[in-house]
C-alpha cells in the first residue's frame, strides 16, 4: 500500500509538474494558419538560451507543447523562414492547458532568395519501399528522353524495339505521376527530360497498388514546382545532329489557390543501323539470308500540361490537372536482302518512308478532405486519358539484278486507346505509427487497330485488312494495416481483390474472331520492418502479382512493314501470375548511405518471345506462355561522399535468369552496372562522369550481348545560380548498340542494331521567381494524390 501511494505522489507530482499548452500560429496579414512553424520552449541561462523542448505545428498551424515549471525564466520562440520571430515570455506562469494564438509577421526585406539550403539532392534514394532518381542531377541527359534517363538504371534494360525490363522482365506497369496514362511506347520513349522531376521503382508494392506488372511499378513524377509565390524555369538546349529542345514551367501560390503550367517542344534527329543473318535447314538444303540496314527518323514532341488546387477551407480542396501533347514523326529505311541457297545469291532492296502522328490528352479532377489530422484523409479521383495514332507506310521490294518490282505497299494503320479511372482512398491513422488504407477502384479501357492495306505484285505476301477491337474493365478493392511495437519493429498486412473482364474481335473481309474472358484474383502482401537503431533498416516482404495479356500481344494479326520479319499476336495467350520475394537494408553511415536489396521472382504461365523461320526464310516472332521464368538477384546501390568536392552514386544489380519454354530452357547470371562520380570542381562548377555496363542476357532461343557506355557533363552556374550551363557528351566511346545471336535444332539467326547514341549537348537554364534551387520550398503541400507515392506509414 505504502508503494501504491508513493508511485501516486510521484505522478500526481509529474502531472503538475509537466503542463502543456496548445499553441495556434496565425499568419498576421492573411488570418490563414501557419503549418510548420517551429515552436521552441528555451530556458535562459546567463546570456544564452537553451532548448528545454521542441515541436511543430501541423498544417492547420496547431501544435502543443509541454512546459517545465520548475525553471523560471523559460520563454516559448516560434519560428519559420518566411516569417519573423515571435516569442512568449514567462511561461511557468502560463496555466496548464491554455489555448494561446499567435500571430507572426511575413517577413521584410528578405527575398527568397537570399535564404540558402546548402548540399544537393543524390541522383539515387533508397526508401525501404521504393528507390527514387532524381533526374535533374543526371547532367547528362538534360537534353534527352526518359528513356535515356531509364538506360542509366543498373535494374533496367531496354533493347532494340525500345521494350523497357526491369530486373529481367518487361511485364512492368508504367505510371505517370501515380496514374495510368493512354500514351503509346513511342511517345513515352520520347518525353522530354526536361519535363521529368524523378523516377520511382517500386519492385514489391503493397496490396494498396495495382497488381499489374511482373517486375513492379515505374512511377514517373513529372515536374511542379512546391516554391511559394510565383516562380519557374526556362530551358533551351541543343545537341549535335539536329536536336534541339525547348521547355517552360511556371508556379504561382497564392493564399487559397495553387496553378501551374508546363510547355515543352523538342525535335530529334537520329540515324540508325544494322545487320542480320538468319540460316534454315530445308529438304537438306542450307538457306542463308542477310540483312543490312540503314535509316534515319525525325521525332518532334510538342506538349503543354497545366492544374490547379483549391482550398475550400483547410479540411477540403479539389484538384484538377490535364495535358496535351502532339507527336509528330518521320522515317525513312533502306535495307538490302541477300537470299544464299546452294551457291546461288539473289540481292534484293527495300525502300521505306513512314509518318505518323500522335495525340494524347489526359483529364483529371479530385477532391480532398482531410478529416482530423493530416495522415487521416478521403481522396476520390477521376481520370480521363486518350491516344489517336494514325500511321501511312510505303515501302517497295526490288530485284537488284532485274530492277522488278517484287512489292509494292501501302499502309495506314491507326490506333486509339481510351482510358477511364474512377478511385477513392481513405486512410485513417491510430495510435502514434499505425495506419489503416481502404480503397476501390475501377478502370475501363476501349482500344482499336484499323489496318488497311495494298500490297501488289507480290507471290509471298497477302494483303492484311482487319480492324480489331479490345474492351476490359478491371473492377478492385483493397484493404491494408499497418502498425509499429516496440519501436523497433513494424509490419503491414494487406490484400487486393480485382475482378478482370476483357472482350476483343478481329473483323476482316471473310471473317469476325471473338473472344471473351473473365476472372477474379486475390493478391495478398506481407511486409516486416526492423530499425534496431539510426544505422540500420531492414525490410522482408512478399507479394503476388498479375500481368494480363495486352492488346498487342492477343491481336493475332501481323506487322508486316517488314515482309522478311513479322510480328504476330496469340490470342490464347493466359495472364502470368508471380509469386515475389524481397529483402531490402538500408546503412547509414557518415559519409553517405548503403542499401542492398535480394529478392526472388517467380513467374507461372511466363510470357516469353518465340522465333520461327519458315522455308521462304520470314522469320516471325510471336509471344507464348511457357512452363515458368525464375530471377533471383541483388541491387546493391550506395551514395558516398569520400571528400566534401567528390560524391559518387553507385548502383550494382546482378540477377540469375531461367527462362523453360516447351522444349527450350537458357538460362545467365546478369550484371548492370551503373557508377557516377560528381566532383565540385569550384564552388559553382561541377563535373560527372558515368558509367554504365550491361552484361549479356538470355532468351528461349538466344543470348543478347552486353555493352557499355561513357557519359561525361559540365554544369556551370551563374547569376546567383538563376542561371545554369550544362555541356555533355552522351556515350563518348560510341559503343552502346544491341546485339542477339540465337540459335536451336532447326534455326540460327543474329542481328544488330544501333540508334546514334554519341551525342554532344548544350543546354542552358534561366530561373525565375523564387524557383532558385537555393531557396526554401512552399510551406503548402502538394495535394497527396493515391497511388503516387511510397506506403503511407511505412
Amino acid at each position: 500500500m505504502k508503494s501504491v501511494f508513493c508511485i501516486l505522489m510521484v505522478f500526481v507530482s509529474w502531472s503538475l509538474s509537466a503542463q502543456s499548452i496548445q499553441i495556434n500560429v496565425i499568419d498576421a496579414i492573411t488570418k490563414a494558419p501557419v503549418p510548420y512553424a517551429n515552436v521552441g520552449l528555451y530556458l535562459l541561462k546567463s546570456d544564452a538560451k537553451e532548448l528545454v523542448n521542441a515541436n511543430q505545428t501541423d498544417e492547420y498551424g496547431t501544435t502543443k507543447i509541454r512546459l517545465d515549471n520548475k525553471n523560471v525564466g523559460q520563454f516559448i520562440e516560434i519560428t519559420n523562414l518566411q516569417y519573423q520571430p515571435n516569442k512568449i515570455p514567462k511561461v511557468n506562469e502560463i496555466r496548464n492547458d491554455t489555448v494561446m494564438i499567435i500571430l507572426l509577421q511575413p517577413s521584410e526585406g528578405i527575398t527568397l532568395n537570399e535564404v540558402k539550403i546548402e548540399g544537393e539532392k543524390a541522383v539515387f534514394t533508397q526508401s525501404i519501399d521504393k528507390k527514387i532518381i532524381n533526374v535533374d542531377q543526371l547532367n547528362a541527359n538534360k537534353n534527352g528522353t526518359l528513356f535515356d534517363i531509364l538506360s542509366n538504371i543498373p535494374s533496367i534494360s531496354i533493347d532494340q524495339d525500345g521494350s523497357i525490363s526491369m530486373r529481367g522482365s518487361q511485364q512492368i506497369n508504367i505510371l505517370i505521376d501515380g496514374k495510368p496514362r493512354s500514351i503509346s511506347a513511342a511517345a513515352l520513349q520520347q518525353m522530354p527530360a526536361a519535363t521529368i522531376e524523378s523516377i520511382e521503382l517500386i519492385t514489391n508494392p503493397s496490396s494498396k497498388y495495382d497488381a499489374e506488372g511482373t517486375a513492379g511499378i515505374i512511377n514517373i513524377v513529372t515536374k511542379r514546382n512546391d516554391r511559394i509565390g510565383l516562380n519557374g524555369t526556362a530551358t533551351i538546349g541543343a545537341s549535335t545532329g539536329d536536336k534541339y529542345i525547348s521547355s517552360f514551367t511556371f508556379n504561382h501560390q497564392l493564399k487559397r489557390i495553387s496553378y501551374f503550367i508546363n510547355g515543352n517542344y523538342r525535335y530529334d534527329v537520329r540515324y540508325r543501323n544494322g545487320y542480320g543473318s538468319r540460316g534454315l535447314t530445308v529438304n537438306e538444303s542450307y538457306r542463308e539470308l542477310y540483312i543490312d540496314t540503314k535509316g534515319e527518323e525525325l521525332t518532334q514532341n510538342a506538349g503543354v500540361r497545366a492544374g490547379f488546387d483549391f482550398s475550400i477551407t483547410p479540411k477540403h480542396v479539389v484538384f484538377f490537372n490535364g495535358g496535351r501533347s502532339h507527336n509528330p514523326q518521320q522515317g525513312l529505311e533502306n535495307m538490302i536482302y541477300e537470299n544464299r541457297l546452294e551457291g546461288v545469291r539473289t540481292t534484293q532492296y527495300r525502300d521505306e518512308s513512314n509518318t505518323s502522328l500522335e495525340n494524347n490528352y489526359d483529364l483529371e479532377v479530385g477532391y480532398k478532405w482531410t478529416i482530423k489530422k493530416p495522415k487521416h484523409y478521403l481522396i476520390v479521383d477521376v481520370l480521363k486519358s486518350n491516344f489517336i495514332k494514325e500511321v501511312a507506310t510505303y515501302y517497295d521490294l526490288t530485284d537488284a539484278q532485274t530492277q522488278a518490282q517484287l512489292i509494292s505497299s501501302t499502309i495506314n494503320n491507326k490506333q486509339t486507346n481510351d482510358i477511364l479511372n474512377y478511385q477513392i482512398d481513405y486512410t485513417m491513422p491510430f495510435k502514434t505509427d499505425g495506419s489503416i488504407e481502404l480503397g476501390a477502384k475501377l478502370t475501363t479501357r476501349k482500344f482499336s487497330i484499323s489496318n488497311g492495306q495494298t500490297l501488289t505484285q507480290s507471290t509471298l505476301f497477302k494483303d492484311y485488312n482487319y480492324v480489331f477491337l479490345f474492351n476490359d474493365n478491371i473492377a478492385a478493392a483493397y484493404a491494408t494495416f499497418a502498425n509499429k511495437f516496440k519501436s523497433k519493429w513494424g509490419y503491414k498486412v494487406g490484400v487486393r481483390v480485382e475482378n478482370t473482364n476483357y472482350n476483343f474481335n478481329v473483323a476482316t473481309a471473310n471473317s469476325i474472331e471473338k473472344n471473351t474472358k473473365s476472372f477474379i484474383n486475390f493478391f495478398p502482401s506481407m511486409f516486416a520492418t526492423f530499425a534496431p537503431n539510426k544505422t540500420w533498416n531492414h525490410q522482408v516482404g512478399y507479394s503476388k502479382r498479375i500481368n494480363r495479356p495486352s492488346a498487342g500481344t492477343l491481336n493475332p494479326y501481323q506487322d508486316i512493314n517488314d515482309p522478311y520479319s513479322l510480328r504476330r499476336g496469340n490470342p490464347n495467350l493466359k495472364p502470368e501470375l508471380i509469386h515475389s520475394f524481397e529483402v531490402n537494408s538500408t546503412c547509414y553511415i557518415k559519409v553517405g548511405s548503403i542499401s542492398s536489396s535480394f529478392y526472388y521472382r517467380q513467374t507461372n504461365n511466363a510470357f516469353v518471345r518465340v522465333v520461327t523461320i519458315d522455308s521462304n526464310n520470314v522469320l516471325t516472332v510471336q509471344m507464348k506462355n511457357g512452363n515458368i521464368n525464375q530471377n533471383a538477384g541483388v541491387d546493391l546501390n550506395s551514395s558516398i561522399k569520400p571528400t566534401a568536392a567528390w560524391t559518387i552514386n553507385c548502383g550494382i544489380g546482378t540477377y540469375y535468369n531461367k527462362v523453360i519454354a516447351d522444349l527450350f530452357v537458357n538460362e545467365a547470371v546478369v550484371l548492370k552496372a551503373n557508377v557516377g562520380n560528381s566532383f565540385k570542381v569550384f564552388a559553382t562548377s561541377d563535373f560527372q562522369l558515368n558509367f554504365r555496363y550491361s552484361s549479356p542476357f538470355v532468351t528461349p532461343q538466344g543470348r543478347v550481348f552486353g555493352f557499355n557506355a561513357i557519359d561525361i557533363s559540365w554544369k556551370q552556374k551563374m547569376l546567383k545560380n538563376k542561371l545554369v550551363l550544362v555541356m555533355s557528351v552522351n556515350d563518348i566511346l560510341d559503343q552502346q548498340m544491341f546485339f542477339v545471336k540465337g540459335q536451336d535444332p532447326t534455326i540460327k539467326y543474329e542481328f544488330m542494331r544501333k540508334r546514334e547514341s554519341r551525342v554532344a549537348n548544350i543546354t542552358l537554364t534561366y530561373n525565375f521567381g523564387s524557383n532558385n534551387e537555393n531557396t526554401k520550398p512552399n510551406r503548402r503541400k502538394q495535394i497527396e494524390i493515391p497511388g503516387s507515392g511510397g506506403d503511407s506509414a511505412f
